[in-house]
């Protein structure tokens, strides 16, 4: 391990290590009187507490509802201070949508693009791309973002959306509690508590676009302590169109299987056991360069994947608001096709202990361990410096909430340090203020510092990739002496509540960016080699708007829009996210078993590409005609027969596709 050559920034260690000693440098008159000696923390909203409909909530039980994605402990999202929102499971039910990367549609802020009908594009606040590797994202707490090319592969997150209990989405660094790669967000998907009674669900979905599902879903109490949940799916897409509305050869299928047992073993402890395998086939038609004869083969080709993983949870409940887990999970997953594959192996332990210290702190702080083994499948395109690899990384992390001026004012301090394998050691501190004048308003802002470690392939890949004049072969080259990307990142924001039925959330950033990793052209001689490298800055800013209007308890409206300026980035980077994204979705009660839900979205265009702005609507009718039935009717992107959502920067590679209006009909019954 080369430590000596990594983490030296720009930025001076001492901020970073200054935030730790911030909580002894706050004023004794501005701290809170001593808190009781055995804090009550406060009551949860459960996901067995909340009605059917997400119409129902009220703003007051909206703003109740918690989430631990920023700070790995409970904290009400009202009182969250960053860029929060969260997707409950009625609001992934009334959608319609049927993947996680689709239904990060409903989030103001996340930039979701189809880049064919097997491949997304998601990122949050700019640098959007199919391996957006800016944005941490976790199932229970388990990362699915991928080291080898740095990002996330959003087939293999195909959950059965009936399993999600919620999603919740930072927007923006959440580097001091994840770690590197969280830069410009977090995504954790939670899925349900196995359920207390017994339950066999099916479910069927079709749609004319040629997506066909279905599922079978099992649980129920094992004892009295323990309840378990088995889930098992299968799906099968056919591909959608390119330009000239001809198939363009992507279809999909996939299956897989999900285990969850929760089991309550004593007063104190609870021990949470999953685990799923997976496998699958999908197509995309590849244009790659050839040697014999000089030139490019297109040609339909298929990657087959298949994985699997395991996770073990214990929690221990200490009495007085303290508590403590440690995790274990293990994630395996080969993918293999004409251009690339290899096998990655990732096992990872964690632990965190969150307690309360007098006089009004409240500290979280963890230590974790991570292992991950990889074998790339070389191939005449892609080849790597060492083809097989065990790297390490090693990371603690400390969080301090600091209580001030009669609990209206929190300062939360903390940092993350890691040592990592390729990048060597890295910190990431970051503070925020949270301020809560009365309780329909929360004010907060925060300045953290954020890294993204260089993937395998930056480092040592050499990928053929197209032909130059010449003939040139064009081979893009990794860099052994490669270094982290830089974030620092000021953000601030406000939610208040506008009487008994509106509630208001805006957000706004700056980010500099240094140390951005690009490519730059070495000296060509029969190849010309595109070689990684440290090489430039930029920034980013804009604001994000979310307006909640519940006018009566059978209908919620939801309104959104976001900006986002790019600065002195590349062409590439600046145009492959919208300036404009903005949304309107109406949940309406028609009557106890009719449902009416309409969403219309707009997205700008995207330069990069010469993608044109569209306008995306959906609709579903929803109606529960007997006990246990339920029948959804309902149709997505209806205002164009078929539009592109994505590009391709390179002239080889995968072709992006253009996505179909659809019709679907979903029926689910539980006996």
């Amino acid at each position: 391990m080369n430590v000596s050559r990594r983490g030296t920034s720009s930025l001076s260690v001492w901020p970073g290590l200054a935030l730790m000693t911030l909580a002894a440098l706050v004023p004794e008159s501005l701290r809170a009187q001593d808190p009781p000696e055995q804090p009550e923390p406060p009551k949860r909203i459960q996901p067995e507490d909340l009605p059917d409909d997400l119409s129902r909530l009220s703003l007051e039980e909206l703003m109740q509802i918690e989430v631990t994605t920023l700070s790995k402990r409970n904290e009400k999202m009202f009182r969250t201070p960053a860029a929060v929102y969260v997707i409950t499971a009625e609001e992934i039910r009334r959608s319609g949508l049927r993947g996680v990367a689709e239904l990060l549609r409903l989030v103001p802020g996340v930039e979701v693009a189809s880049y064919d009908a097997n491949k997304w594009a998601v990122s949050a606040r700019g640098f959007n791309a199919r391996f957006s590797n800016k944005l941490q994202v976790l199932i229970d707490g388990r990362s699915v973002y991928t080291p080898t090319f740095s990002g996330v592969l959003w087939d293999t997150t195909s959950l059965d959306v009936d399993d999600i209990d919620r999603i919740e989405v930072i927007r923006g660094p959440g580097a001091t509690v994840w770690g590197a790669n969280a830069v410009n967000g977090v995504i954790n998907i939670i899925t349900k508590r196995a359920p207390k009674d017994a339950v066999t669900r099916f479910e069927a979905f079709g749609g004319t676009d040629g997506e066909y599902r279905g599922q079978v879903h099992i649980g129920g109490p094992v004892d009295e302590h323990a309840r378990f949940r088995a889930t098992i799916q299968g799906m099968d897409h056919d591909g959608f169109v390119d330009g000239s509305n001809d198939d363009a050869d992507d279809d999909w299928a996939f299956l897989r299987g999900d285990f969850r047992l929760d089991w309550a073993a004593t007063e104190r402890d609870a021990i949470l056991i999953m685990a799923g395998a997976y496998d699958g086939g999908s197509d995309s038609r590849l244009t790659l360069p050839t040697i014999a004869p000089v030139g490019v083969m297109t040609s339909a080709e298929t990657t087959e994947v298949h994985g699997g993983y395991a996770l073990g949870r214990w929690t221990r409940d200490l009495g007085g608001g303290e508590d403590w887990s440690l995790q274990f999970y293990f994630n395996t997953e080969q993918r293999h096709d004409i251009q690339a594959g290899g096998r990655e192996d990732t096992f990872d332990l964690d632990f965190r202990h969150h307690f309360f210290a007098s006089p009004g702190h409240e500290i979280v702080w963890g230590l974790g361990a991570r292992l991950i083994r990889d074998d790339v499948r070389e191939t005449f395109w892609v080849t790597f410096d060492d083809p097989k690899r065990t790297s390490t990384l090693f990371s603690g992390f400390i969080q301090d909430q600091i209580a001030l001026a009669d609990r209206r004012l929190f300062l939360t301090v903390g940092i993350k340090i890691e040592d990592h394998e390729i990048a060597g050691f890295e910190y990431e501190p970051g503070a925020r203020l949270l301020w809560t004048p009365d309780d329909q308003t929360a004010v907060w802002a925060s300045i953290t510092r954020a890294v993204r470690t260089p993937s395998r392939a930056e480092e040592g890949v050499h990928s053929a990739e197209a032909w130059a004049p010449g003939p040139i072969l064009v081979v893009t080259t990794g860099n052994p002496g490669i270094e982290s990307e830089n974030l620092r990142a000021y953000e601030a924001g406000i939610r208040r509540r506008l009487g008994e039925s509106v509630t208001i959330d805006v957000a706004a950033f700056l980010n500099q960016y240094r140390d951005l990793i690009v490519t730059s052209p070495g000296v060509p001689f029969m190849v010309l080699p595109l070689n990684f490298m440290n090489g430039a800055e930029g920034e980013t800013a804009g604001a994000e708007v979310l307006l909640h209007v519940v006018p009566d308890r059978w209908w919620k409206l939801t309104m959104g829009y976001s900006i986002l300026n790019l600065h002195e980035l590349t062409p590439l980077i600046q145009g492959s996210s919208p300036r404009h994204r903005a949304f309107l979705r109406s949940y309406l009660d028609l009557s106890k078993t009719v449902k009416l839900d309409v969403s219309i979205a707009y997205v700008d265009r995207l330069a990069a590409f010469d993608i044109s702005s569209y306008t995306r609507a959906d609709v579903r009718l929803g109606w529960r005609p007997g006990p246990g039935w339920e029948i959804s009717v309902g149709g997505r992107n209806l205002l164009d027969p078929h539009h592109p959502e994505f590009g391709n920067p390179s002239p080889t590679g995968a072709a992006p596709t253009e996505v179909e209006r659809s019709i679907f009909v979903a029926v689910s019954y539980q006996p």
